[in-house]
């Protein structure tokens, strides 16, 4: 097959990225994300630094969380 016959849309893990159920945590202050070299996305919650009830990455997607702050209602910042 010619190479200008061959699809040439978003990858595979672009896909399944805006496939993924939405996550509380995308809109919490206290997450962080931590991409990888080859391309791996996680969040990591920051709360998990100072209380061991809150795992550091917690399994995806969060529908209840008794830790969330808004990012809007911390200004997006979060600061340690």
């Amino acid at each position: 097959m010619p190479s200008s016959d061959r699809y040439s849309g978003p990858s595979r893990s672009v896909e399944r990225r805006k496939a993924m159920i939405h996550s509380l945590c995308e809109t919490c202050a206290l997450m962080r994300e931590v991409i990888t070299p080859k391309g791996s996305r996680f969040l990591l919650c920051q709360l998990s630094q100072s209380n061991a009830d809150y795992p550091k990455y917690p399994p995806q997607p969060v529908a209840r969380c008794g830790g969330y702050q808004k990012k809007e209602q911390t200004g997006g910042v979060v600061e340690r």
